[in-house]
């Protein structure tokens, strides 16, 4: 049995009477672990289950963090999750309630990461990256199966943000497995733009570092399947201010009741725009991934 849950697929009645447009919410904040990411975390864990894995270990200060913590949980295995030194106390006492044993390690993901592939050598312990494998990718897939169900028809475009591009490329995948003609539109904040910048280079392009307050989009370099991927005609990438991403997280509280990351916010925000692939769409489903690493306090930033 999945470890996600199928969820929500709500028109937002307001928003499509006022664009002329059918706007559709895919509410992934809804899933158990509070995001997208248990939607593959969940089905790499449970194959890795069969396998005969115990530990599952993992470098995160975020989403996938949780969904590894929780994914363990429900499959009664150990969680090990290592955390850069700048994460804050918020979201390590969430992994804590979730059974997970909490290091911190490194300035960076990346050296946070050198200390998780260490404890991923001990016994019937596996890492796994947060993003970047075919298996991550293959459970994501799931929300357009869930779309496929949901929807009378193929939506002419669908909007989310972009981190690492693990959400992005296993969308991509559902998209064509439907053989949906679908476009695409990702998102990213002026401080995380790796792919904006990759697909304006003509090349992948790594970030010096990440800025702004949508740190759950913190991937310095997109993966390379991702970045593959995104050379599709059907593929489209903006990039806002983080000032529209808070505004856009405001508007979904109000909207849903969900108290939802920068992330999902900047897929907000990218809805009022006057972009041409915004204004050409006639159906369009704005993924809000979720996320349950803001605290309610950044609100007032």
């Amino acid at each position: 049995m999945p470890l996600h849950q199928k969820t929500a697929c709500r028109k937002q009645w307001g928003l499509s009477q006022r664009s002329g447009q059918n706007i559709y919410y895919k509410l992934d904040c809804q899933q158990p672990s509070g995001s997208f990411k248990i939607r593959g975390i969940g089905h790499y864990a449970e194959q890795l289950k069969a396998q005969g894995v115990l530990s599952l270990v993992i470098a995160s200060g975020g989403n996938a963090g949780l969904a590894v913590a929780y994914a363990a949980q429900a499959l009664q295995l150990k969680a090990k999750v290592v955390l850069p030194l700048s994460s804050s106390l918020f979201v390590e006492q969430l992994l804590l309630d979730l059974g997970a044993k909490v290091y911190r390690s490194g300035e960076s993901w990346a050296e946070a990461q050198t200390l998780a592939l260490e404890l991923a050598q001990a016994p019937q312990a596996t890492y796994i990256p947060p993003f970047d494998h075919p298996m991550l990718w293959e459970g994501h897939s799931s929300l357009v199966e869930e779309l496929a169900e949901q929807l009378p028809q193929a939506p002419d475009l669908i909007l989310l943000s972009v981190g690492g591009g693990g959400l992005f490329k296993g969308v991509m995948q559902g998209l064509a497995a439907h053989d949906w003609p679908t476009k695409v539109l990702c998102l990213e904040t002026e401080g995380t733009a790796s792919l904006h910048q990759s697909l304006a280079a003509g090349r992948q392009i790594e970030l010096a570092k990440i800025e702004g307050i949508a740190s759950s989009l913190g991937a310095k370099k997109i993966a390379q399947a991702a970045w593959e991927a995104a050379q599709s005609p059907q593929v489209y990438s903006r990039v806002l201010p983080d000032e529209q991403a808070l505004w856009g997280v405001k508007q979904l509280l109000s909207e849903t009741g969900h108290l939802t990351e920068p992330a999902c916010g900047l897929v907000r925000a990218a809805l009022v725009q006057d972009w041409p692939e915004i204004q050409a769409a006639k159906h369009i489903v704005a993924i809000i991934c979720g996320g349950r690493t803001m605290p309610i306090e950044q609100l007032s930033l």
